[in-house]
């Protein structure tokens, strides 16, 4: 095969045709990242920059939903029924396209985050082969049966084992019944719907809106009707002159998907973040021969 350079094709035009007289004369020089397997070892530097990466896109976040909050502050308005002497107070809710946006930061961060954990575990792989297993990657499961020991085994083959079983240690099914509150679990679920279905579905949430102080629970609770982006409740004339209205205005934007069953915020991201930088990380970092990344959270 020719080698990758224009040494052949010296005193031609591109056609091939030998040059006369005076021509401009064009170098370029490069610098090529050597696959592993050659010269460069295994470590977390590369794990490492995608969990950067996804902190970047939690920032990002963060920012977006902050921004909804100024730009799309929710309304409150009361007023009393004469028809049934209730006291009405209505809602209005920010639209919710225009957290769209937050939501695609969302997918961002949760696909570097996963992939950081793939990295993590291909870099392992790599310590006792050149050319790892195109199966290796970072098993996520909410079930210790015998299939998923399997697929666990598969795409760990060639990972030290002391290395498989911290993985196995980290494993959702240790959770039992609970294993939805596990942050890899929801890590793994999450990039699946991202990647593979749609988008994450969210809903647009104020903070406690009314507070009653002293309200009687032997009544039915206030009832509510909702309208478009308006929440209307009824609340009977004996307690009107207890309402009391939330000031901070801020709204909250929560992810959820019914089918998978789970419902998380922005804190949750931020803790599921922090878990893979200060648990995750340091938990390889020893198996690496040059020192590796702490996973700080920065």
């Amino acid at each position: 095969m020719p080698k990758n350079d224009d040494s052949h094709n010296k005193g031609k035009d591109a056609s091939g045709v030998p040059l006369s007289g005076v021509h401009p004369f064009y170098m370029r020089a490069g610098m090529k990242k050597i696959a592993l397997g050659s010269t460069i070892k295994p470590g977390l530097e590369d794990a490492d920059f995608k969990r950067q990466w996804a902190n970047k896109h939690l920032k990002s976040l963060k920012a977006e939903i902050e921004a909804l909050s100024q730009r799309y502050p929710y309304e409150i308005s009361a007023n009393d029924d004469p028809s049934t002497g209730d006291h009405l107070v209505q809602i209005t809710h920010p639209t919710i396209l225009p957290g769209i946006q937050a939501v695609l930061y969302l997918g961002d961060f949760i696909c570097s985050l996963r992939s950081a954990l793939d990295h993590i575990a291909y870099q392992l792989a790599s310590l006792t082969s050149p050319a790892p297993s195109r199966e290796i990657c970072f098993p996520i499961y909410e079930k210790n049966t015998v299939d998923f020991q399997v697929k666990i085994a598969k795409s760990t083959f060639g990972i030290p084992d002391p290395a498989v079983a911290i993985i196995k240690m980290l494993q959702p099914y240790h959770y039992g019944d609970a294993y939805k509150t596990s942050h890899l679990w929801r890590l793994n679920t999450l990039w699946n719907i991202d990647k593979h279905r749609h988008i994450s579905p969210f809903t647009v949430l104020p903070k406690w809106q009314i507070l009653i102080p002293e309200w009687d629970y032997s009544l039915p609770l206030p009832e509510r009707e909702q309208i478009d982006n308006r929440t209307i409740m009824r609340i009977p004339a004996a307690f009107k002159n207890q309402v009391q209205f939330n000031p901070d205005r801020d709204i909250e934007l929560r992810f959820f998907d019914e089918r998978e069953g789970f419902d998380i915020g922005c804190d949750d991201l931020v803790e599921m973040y922090q878990f893979v930088s200060d648990e995750v990380f340091p938990a390889f970092a020893g198996f690496f021969p040059q020192p590796g990344v702490p996973g700080q959270t920065s």
